[in-house]
């Protein structure tokens, strides 16, 4: 730097070393100078102080330095709240109103109470139709029982062997109390063509409730047997004259309020229970009459019939067992029961 701020025009004016420009120099042959052939920045030529602009080049080193500096900025989180000029621009925050928050509340809680009947329903359905598929795949197994058995059906109840009883669909232990009896399906007459599949369970049968009980270790068979197809000997398919008007199975269940069931009776807190026939209970009036249809669908019940076709039944008007009304189990209609 020499005297009264003169600048020497080969330094730098940021960092005072050699700036090698060519314009600058004091060759007789000036070359094309590196400076010619880049664009200085605004921002680093503002860095130069007033008295010195215009007399000499920054340095390369400088001008390299700068754009490693600007390289930082722009990959940093800040760098998105600066402005071209590297200034920091203002942001306007806008924020709900509690009035605001509050109607998207109450719209939320319209669509929510609008859709959950909307999904429930679904489910039912499902359930239904998971119910009426069982129902089918039971009553081909059935037929290809019959074809088996020249047409033969099977008996309700064999009797009582090995300590339990020996019903059409197994065998169930009877030396423990209920709701803790061990079962065996692969003595049931159907076990063969089932595979061990669960078309036995419903998945409407409200198991998992408070008021309901178990025989065994678990839901055995939700599903009874249309007791008029068994007797001594069995009757056979040739005696079915109507066979579209005819049950194999249905939707079944029982009240109980005649037993006890873990320790407490069941007299004055009566429970659903699994039923594993259907028969004709129509006595109403009486104390003793214990329908076994079970209207578990939105107060219908499945049934198969005969040739194999599901159908939906409504509970025969009068037969809601009151003891447990919430239940829906009552007499299924006579005419599908008996043989004609």
């Amino acid at each position: 730097m020499t005297p009264l701020g003169f600048h020497n025009p080969n330094q730098c004016p940021l960092c005072g070393g050699a700036n090698a420009c060519q314009l600058c120099s004091p060759a007789a042959y000036k070359g094309s100078c590196w400076c010619a052939r880049i664009e200085m920045p605004d921002a680093l030529l503002a860095r130069v102080p007033e008295n010195f602009r215009n007399r000499a080049c920054i340095c390369h080193d400088c001008v390299v330095k700068f754009q490693r500096e600007r390289l930082t900025i722009q990959n940093s989180p800040a760098a998105s709240k600066r402005n071209e000029d590297g200034k920091f621009k203002t942001q306007n925050h806008f924020a709900f109103t509690l009035i605001e928050l509050l109607v998207v509340i109450a719209i939320i809680a319209i669509l929510a109470a609008m859709l959950l009947p909307v999904l429930a329903k679904g489910k039912l359905s499902a359930q239904r139709a998971a119910c009426e598929s069982n129902l089918r795949q039971l009553g081909i197994a059935t037929q290809l029982y019959w074809d088996d058995n020249a047409g033969n059906c099977f008996q309700t109840s064999i009797g009582i062997t090995n300590n339990g009883q020996l019903w059409w669909f197994g065998w169930i232990d009877g030396t423990k109390p209920e709701g803790q009896r061990p079962f065996d399906l692969s003595t049931g007459f159907l076990f063969r063509y089932l595979d061990g599949s669960d078309v036995r369970l419903c998945p409407s049968l409200a198991s998992a409730t408070a008021n309901f009980k178990l025989k065994g270790t678990n839901v055995i068979f939700s599903y009874g047997y249309n007791n008029s197809l068994s007797g001594q000997p069995p009757m056979n398919a040739n005696q079915i004259h109507h066979p579209t008007e005819t049950a194999i199975y249905a939707d079944s269940a029982q009240v109980n309020n005649f037993q006890t069931y873990n320790g407490q009776s069941l007299k004055n807190n009566p429970m659903a229970e699994e039923f594993y026939f259907l028969d004709l209970e129509t006595n109403y009036a009486s104390p003793h009459n214990y329908p076994n249809g079970h209207f578990r669908h939105s107060q219908r019940a499945n049934v198969v019939f005969c040739d194999g076709h599901v159908g939906m039944e409504k509970m025969l008007p009068g037969s809601l067992d009151q003891r447990l009304p919430n239940q829906f189990i009552g007499q299924l209609r006579p005419e599908i029961l008996v043989l004609h």
